[in-house]
């Protein structure tokens, strides 16, 4: 992404921070990379996907309004936007990225509602987690959760030796659960800072 190789001594010193997190041996640090992404709930990160779908706002209204999701003061640092990114990342960077699409937080809220409940017994309204936990348990549901029979729905190509209607009927549960194109808010939304 365009904001990790804007500021690159931050994004270097985030992602030394992150490589070091365990998510068993460490306690979720309440504030990241000394004290610059400060509010660090799951639910930050979820208004922050929400946000940058708001078509509303303008970039500029987007960007002030990010910042006070994760900041109760603004920290003395020429460039938050790398250490916002690796925060949202986590601490496993993904290492590259799907040709397609398959979730998106906004569309899918419900299924990950019903994954966490289904799976671990967690009411995410009530919840309160880092988002580095969430994201560890998200990263790990189970396949028979319906999230995950969607996200893999959703990237199935068709087979060779499935018949017509085999295929006219995967094509049907794909749009069904379609994401709108390959838009990402995130890209869009960082390229134009």
């Amino acid at each position: 992404m365009r904001f990790l190789g804007r500021s690159k001594a931050y994004g270097k010193s985030a992602r030394q921070f992150m490589i070091k997190f365990n998510a068993i041996l460490d306690k979720s640090p309440d504030e990241i990379f000394g004290g610059v992404v400060q509010r660090t709930d799951f639910k930050q990160v979820l208004k922050f996907f929400r946000l940058l779908a708001d078509d509303s706002l303008d970039d500029e209204e987007k960007s002030a309004k990010v910042l006070t999701l994760f900041f109760t003061e603004l920290p003395d640092v020429d460039d938050v936007w790398p250490y916002i990114e690796s925060f949202i990342q986590g601490p496993d960077v993904p290492e590259g990225e799907s040709e397609k699409r398959v979730f998106d937080y906004n569309v899918d809220h419900g299924r990950i509602y019903a994954a966490f409940l289904q799976t671990y017994n967690i009411d995410l309204r009530t919840a309160s987690m880092h988002w580095w936990t969430f994201l560890e348990l998200l990263q790990n549901l189970p396949e028979d959760t319906k999230l995950m029979q969607v996200i893999k729905l959703r990237g199935e190509k068709p087979d060779k030796n499935m018949t017509p209607e085999q295929r006219r009927a995967l094509r049907k549960m794909q749009n069904r659960f379609r994401l709108d194109d390959n838009f990402n808010a995130l890209e869009h939304f960082l390229n134009g800072l």
